[in-house]
């Protein structure tokens, strides 16, 4: 199951509205996706606050106030030439309850935006889970379907001696964030282990700041946090990221160079 498939079952899959095959294959699909993962807990974070707030009987006195001025819970009456006005209290908790699914809808809706940190974070992560030996690349690179009708594979870095480094490609695979296509490629620099991943061009715009910043950067960006370096270049058709505790400029300026 693909991550766009489950993102359509997710809410009748919380809501146990399922056969059992299809909950079995959304269930393996979390088992191996951590970025359905941590969806699947955001929603499930969101569900158990509203259901929290929607049971709760007080609510301060001036929040109640400013709902019924909001939404005018009064009505007019007239009754034997004299007017009353007659307080409909009942329209308040349908108010709250509505004020409510909005608010949480719109937070829900943001977290979810694929950020540039959830991008930068994800790329770590894989890179890391290599190192664990838990994730692992074809030698001989198997690329994605939708690179095949690019030009840099057929000219990218290969093993040799590049800007005063020793460079070692491993192997490479399709990697899919979301329902990104990415190829992911390992290479050994000076013997130490180099995660490279290239997106495609028109990819980028799901990642607007990463764009924005490699614009204002004139295409190359290198960001260090905690001995690791990620390293971003344009290449004209893509974009190639790369993560490692080593330096990345030489390798990566070597796929727009060759």
């Amino acid at each position: 199951m693909r991550c766009k498939e489950y993102i359509k079952y997710l809410s009748p899959y919380m809501d146990s509205e399922l056969d059992a095959k299809t909950c079995i294959e959304i269930t393996n699909h979390l088992d191996i996706c951590q970025d359905c993962q941590r969806r699947f807990a955001q929603e499930q974070e969101v569900e158990r606050l509203l259901v929290r707030k929607l049971k709760e009987e007080r609510m301060p006195g001036h929040i109640w106030e400013s709902v019924q001025t909001s939404v005018g819970a009064v009505d007019y009456v007239p009754e034997d030439s004299t007017r009353r006005w007659i307080s409909l209290k009942w329209l308040v908790p349908v108010a709250v309850a509505a004020a409510l699914v909005i608010g949480l809808s719109t937070f829900f809706f943001w977290v979810k935006k694929p950020a540039d940190k959830t991008l930068i974070l994800a790329l770590q992560e894989v890179h890391e889970r290599y190192l664990k030996d838990e994730i692992a690349v074809e030698k001989g690179i198997v690329w994605p379907e939708g690179f095949k009708r690019m030009s840099l594979p057929g000219h990218m870095p290969q093993s040799g001696r590049i800007g005063g480094h020793d460079v070692e490609l491993v192997g490479g695979r399709p990697y899919y964030l979301r329902d990104i296509e990415m190829a992911f490629l390992e290479y050994q620099c000076c013997g130490t282990p180099v995660s490279v991943f290239i997106l495609r061009k028109e990819d980028l715009d799901s990642f607007p700041q990463a764009k924005d910043l490699l614009e204002s950067n004139r295409g190359f960006v290198n960001i260090a946090s905690e001995g690791t370096n990620l390293t971003m270049i344009d290449v004209d058709e893509a974009v190639v990221f790369g993560v490692s505790s080593h330096e990345l400029n030489a390798l990566l300026r070597a796929f727009k160079r060759v």
